[in-house]
């Protein structure tokens, strides 16, 4: 995900290389996304299942106000830069700094994942699989879960596209139909993405409160007696 990031600030120009250079976004933003799928996933499931079943909402939520948090870093060096730079500066070499400051970020990212052990539930949960021999492969999954996997699919879906419409679509659309200014643009987005950062974990908390059910769930072998049932 970093690497892919980082690169996409050293592509040449379409003058320089002509249809290679999108062609080679196009393949840079993919391995991204890949990328991106298999981290975020892993870092809302450690989150979980190192949380309290009372706040395991609110907790879960982090990870996904990360993403605010990083456009809004992201936002806020483009606009620093494109209210220092001549326009030219800015479209030479300007947006680039972005996308190459994102590795101090991977880096720190990486330090903290290695240093974050597995939940206790997951390695007891890991070790009965293990024992009964259980497969629990994506076929399976799709087998046994697929109500829950298409519906998660789904909603991922249509909120993907209203996102993408706001950080990408709306930035081109506001530049060139309308002619806002580059600078203005940006800090209209700072403001989006502050409240999006602020709003995630205060929804996160009404779930623990309000939006999750209790589940019928029994307690497999390895949860001790009276620990509190997980919530969905």
């Amino acid at each position: 995900m970093g690497v892919s990031t980082f690169l996409m600030g050293c592509l040449p120009t379409f003058q320089q290389i002509g249809y290679w250079a999108p062609a080679l976004l196009v393949f840079l933003r993919f391995a991204q996304g890949f990328a991106v799928g298999g981290e975020w996933g892993g870092a809302v499931l450690l989150v979980a299942e190192h949380s309290p079943s009372k706040s395991r909402g609110f907790w879960s939520s982090w990870p996904q106000s990360a993403v605010p948090l990083g456009n809004l870093l992201a936002t806020g060096v483009l606009f620093t830069l494109s209210a220092t730079l001549s326009s030219a500066d800015f479209l030479s070499w300007g947006w680039r700094v972005a996308f190459w400051l994102s590795a101090v970020i991977v880096l720190v990212g990486y330090y903290i994942r290695t240093k974050v052990t597995d939940a206790p539930i997951f390695l007891e949960a890991q070790k009965e699989v293990t024992e009964e021999k259980k497969g629990y492969g994506v076929g399976e999954v799709f087998r046994r879960y697929p109500r829950g996997v298409f519906t998660a699919m789904g909603l991922r879906f249509a909120e993907n596209i209203l996102y993408y419409l706001v950080v990408t679509f709306s930035i081109t659309y506001l530049k060139v139909i309308v002619q806002t200014d580059t600078s203005r643009i940006l800090l209209l987005l700072l403001v989006a993405h502050a409240i999006h950062f602020a709003v995630i974990p205060m929804v996160g908390r009404l779930s623990d409160n309000l939006g999750r059910k209790r589940s019928t769930w029994q307690a497999p072998s390895w949860v001790a007696p009276g620990a509190s049932s997980p919530s969905r």
